[in-house]
């Protein structure tokens, strides 16, 4: 199944009036019976190499936590948020973002297929070359090995930059769902995704307060978590893989002028 982003031919206003995103009577059969391992690898490749088509950035990641959240609600208010519009409510036939650009999603990203078959340790397959019949990209996020030469040369490098007096500035960019973008500069070796939250509530051009609205802040298609751990990273160490930014468990690493999605919704009185 393939993945694009273009311009639409049509007038992007035609693509206006969308649908709900929907799961309900997606289905789809793999080639071959696949284990969620292989599922798993073959969604992670997708997302890993689809910022590289044409297309935004931050659509992409809105798309990937839509997708992989099996909250509905909230991935439909992630893609309010985004401004995207699916047509049908099914992201496989194509949505679109207020600029008109079109993005397709394969059905393996969004729903499991009929022949998902158990974890089976007594059949005897070499991993690697399963791998490349799956998809021929690097291996997902959660099995980096952190004595990689790149890891480890991001690594000294966010080490370096943490220990600086002198460059302590580590610019990014917060874009509020309501269409608002905050400007804000990382702390280093002291900021966490709760501190970074109660900086946007006190941010005087939020216009949001805990106790009237909640937060999610999403980065790269990953929704964080409040303890997860901010790094920083130089411009060049930000050109790298993803599978670099949640290299290690509760940490996430940010390049400078990184776009991070914050999607703002009003508590129930």
């Amino acid at each position: 199944m393939g993945c694009c982003a273009s311009r639409s031919a049509d007038d992007p206003s035609t693509a206006t009036k969308g649908k709900p995103f929907k799961r309900a009577q997606l289905t789809w059969v793999a080639e071959e019976p696949i284990t969620r391992t292989q599922l798993d690898r073959q969604r992670t490749a997708f997302w890993e190499t689809a910022p590289s088509y044409e297309g935004r950035r931050e659509i992409w990641q809105a798309l990937q936590a839509a997708c992989t959240t099996p909250d509905l609600h909230l991935a439909r208010s992630i893609l309010d948020a985004a401004n995207v519009t699916l047509p049908t409510g099914n992201p496989a036939e194509g949505c679109f973002d207020e600029l008109g650009n079109r993005y397709e999603i394969p059905l393996y990203c969004i729903v499991n297929p009929s022949n998902l078959v158990p974890e089976d340790n007594s059949v005897h397959e070499d991993e690697s070359e399963t791998a490349q019949m799956i998809t021929p990209v690097s291996p997902p996020i959660i099995h980096t090995t952190t004595n990689s030469s790149s890891s480890l040369s991001i690594r000294h490098s966010v080490e370096k930059k943490s220990n600086s007096p002198i460059d302590t500035s580590h610019p990014i960019i917060i874009r509020l769902s309501t269409a608002k973008d905050l400007h804000l500069d990382i702390h280093y070796q002291k900021e966490t995704v709760g501190s970074l939250k109660v900086r946007i509530f006190e941010h005087p051009e939020a216009n949001i307060t805990p106790k009237t609205h909640t937060l999610r802040l999403i980065y790269l298609g990953r929704i964080l978590q409040d303890n997860m751990t901010i790094e920083c990273e130089d411009a060049e160490a930000s050109q790298t893989k993803l599978e670099n930014t949640f290299a290690k468990p509760h940490t996430v690493r940010v390049g400078k002028a990184g776009v991070i999605q914050a999607l703002v919704a009003k508590k129930d009185n």
